[in-house]
């Protein structure tokens, strides 16, 4: 079971910045992998929050329907928000 440690608002606005941030998938067929590249969020505190929650959904290595890949969920650098050229928002799937 995955828990969000914190406070309730916290809680709460971890679940707000996410349902309202984009997302980057690529396939890594070469890797058997799925990335699944969330941008880091506007507040420290959160990205410090989602990282175990991201830690919880990779672990049970869940093979995206349809495919031979596993799920791989990450926290984009800094440096890899939209409209950097190290990160490519149009390659969502």
């Amino acid at each position: 079971m995955i828990e969000v440690q914190g406070k309730a608002p916290d809680s709460r606005k971890l679940l707000q910045a996410l349902l309202i941030s984009d997302a980057n998938i690529r396939p890594e067929p070469e890797n058997s992998i799925l990335r699944v590249r969330i941008p880091s969020l506007a507040d420290n505190a959160l990205d410090r929050m989602l990282a175990p929650l991201l830690t919880d959904l990779t672990e049970p290595r869940t093979i995206y329907p349809g495919t031979d890949l596993g799920l791989v969920y990450e926290i984009a650098a800094k440096s890899q928000k939209r409209g950097s050229s190290d990160f490519r928002w149009d390659q969502d799937v």
